[in-house]
């Protein structure tokens, strides 16, 4: 059959002013039987008609739904709810429940209130059938592999789909998740939830980085939440062999992943640079934290106040360019004193603290001179 002269029947009821909110099937057959009473649609038909060289009058009216998903394929509608369709542009779009259409499996949209937000209004359609869309779109029936990650579930859910664009035909089981779907679905399902990656450690790796940067420039890569999401497939893919869970990333060594990504002389200077603990008066090595280097502020060391008689000089990094933010504790590890200035601290704020805090904590040592005093992390009867 010749669906030309439909064609451009139809093309020329869509370009009219005429209102088309009504079906566009009835739209059409009356125009077709009464032409005379729509002079601007049959203007524009016959110039149509003789443009592809036949004639309005051969014009079969047959469903519509075939030649209009031909004209829009990304409107081709999927019934999610009666009155609510998802079509293959990804988007939804309602009906009145009261339409006819709002029960159909399948329709083409033709006219929206909107095209850009989800849930836009259809205004005009037509019905379509599934044997005309596996007839126009052959393709569909080819089955494609594909690998998400539930929310639901908190698993990989691995399905054979045939599809047209978004929109899911049929769909079954795979038994066996192809590697490389598992892994893209993966980095996908951590660009959702970046907090199942960035634990504590790899924000505290993160944070030496951005110190580095501030302080040293771009010689250093940037290892912001933002740039290691986007380069993932760079540094986190090739070791993902094998892992089909979330909750197993958690537990691989994220850190090394990362620091392997730097040449050897770059890690041991990365390393002198921005060392993990500071050696303290007592004798320990105490941990630094570099999570405020993330907001441009400066590694903190918290430790016993009395651990730190006797420190003159506040410690520094990176080339003794960034002097540590200490966080003096008292025994209950509570701050009493945060400072850069530990001569000034021991001058001016110390007798406070010592008159306060003696008579608290009677069994630790609050020594009128603590620069002179041997320091420690234990209480008087093991000094």
């Amino acid at each position: 059959m010749n669906t030309l002269p439909l064609a451009c029947g139809l093309a020329a009821l869509l370009e009219s002013r005429d209102s088309i909110d009504s079906s566009l099937q009835e739209a059409l057959a009356e125009r077709l039987c009464q032409p005379k009473r729509f002079p601007n649609w049959r203007r524009e038909a016959l110039r149509l008609t003789k443009k592809a060289g036949v004639s309005l009058s051969e014009a079969v009216l047959e469903p519509l739904g075939s030649l209009l998903a031909m004209v829009y394929p990304e409107r081709i509608g999927q019934q999610i709810s009666p009155g609510k369709f998802r079509l293959a542009n990804g988007k939804t779009a309602t009906l009145a429940l009261n339409d006819t259409l709002a029960h159909q499996p399948y329709i083409v949209a033709v006219a929206l209130n909107s095209t850009a937000y989800d849930d836009a209004r259809i205004t005009a359609g037509e019905p379509l059938l599934i044997a005309s869309l596996l007839s126009l779109y052959p393709g569909i029936r080819q089955w494609q592999s594909r690998v998400a990650w539930s929310q639901d579930q908190g698993r990989l859910i691995g399905e054979e789909v045939q599809a047209h664009a978004s929109l899911i035909i049929a769909k079954r089981p795979l038994t066996q998740l192809p590697e490389k779907a598992v892994k893209q679905a993966l980095l996908d399902a951590l660009r959702q939830q970046p907090s199942r990656l960035f634990g504590v450690k790899l924000q505290q790796l993160c944070g030496r980085m951005a110190l580095l940067r501030e302080k040293l420039g771009e010689v250093w890569p940037d290892w912001s939440e933002q740039s290691l999401l986007a380069s993932l497939e760079a540094w986190l893919a090739p070791y993902l062999v094998g892992v089909a869970r979330l909750s197993q990333i958690e537990g691989l060594p994220l850190e090394s992943y990362l620091i392997n990504t730097l040449p050897w002389e770059a890690q041991r200077e990365f390393e002198r640079l921005t060392p993990v603990t500071i050696e303290v008066p007592s004798g320990k090595y105490v941990g630094l934290d570099y999570l405020p280097c993330l907001s441009r502020q400066p590694p903190i060391l918290a430790l016993k106040l009395q651990e730190a008689f006797g420190w003159r000089i506040t410690p520094t990094i990176v080339n003794g360019t960034v002097a540590v933010m200490i966080h003096l504790l008292s025994p209950a590890r509570r701050p009493l004193q945060i400072t850069q200035d530990l001569v000034s601290f021991w001058r001016n704020g110390y007798p406070e603290v010592r008159k306060e805090m003696r008579g608290r904590y009677p069994k630790h040592p609050w020594p009128e001179d603590p620069l002179t005093s041997p320091p420690t992390a234990h209480t008087k009867r093991k000094v």
